[in-house]
């Protein structure tokens, strides 16, 4: 929410990889690859230490596992086509639609 509501391109920046891991957890790889496509094509300036960050390493590693290289390259290309704001806001409204199921 800070992030959005700030503008923050910086706080902005760690809410792909965070969601990702998110999304995959809740059973949705398709959104997950999405978000690290969007992750490392357009956040280049911010993935520096994630490329060495375990969690982000073996989620890779088991999206390409699980959707298989040929899905797992068309989400990652729908990922580089998405926008940092509405993004965010996407995965806000996820978030707190996910909160208010508990």
């Amino acid at each position: 929410r800070l992030a959005i509501m700030t503008s923050s391109r910086p706080f902005m920046s760690m809410v792909p990889p965070l969601a990702a891991l998110i999304f995959y957890n809740d059973g949705r790889p398709q959104r997950s690859a999405e978000l690290i496509g969007l992750t490392f094509s357009k956040l280049d300036y911010f993935t520096g230490w994630l490329k060495q960050f375990a969690p982000v390493i073996n989620l890779q590693f088991e999206l390409r596992e699980r959707l298989g290289r040929d899905e797992y390259e068309a989400c990652w290309k729908r990922g580089q086509s998405l926008e940092l704001m509405a993004t965010a806001k996407q995965v806000l409204k996820y978030i707190e639609s996910s909160v208010g199921e508990s």
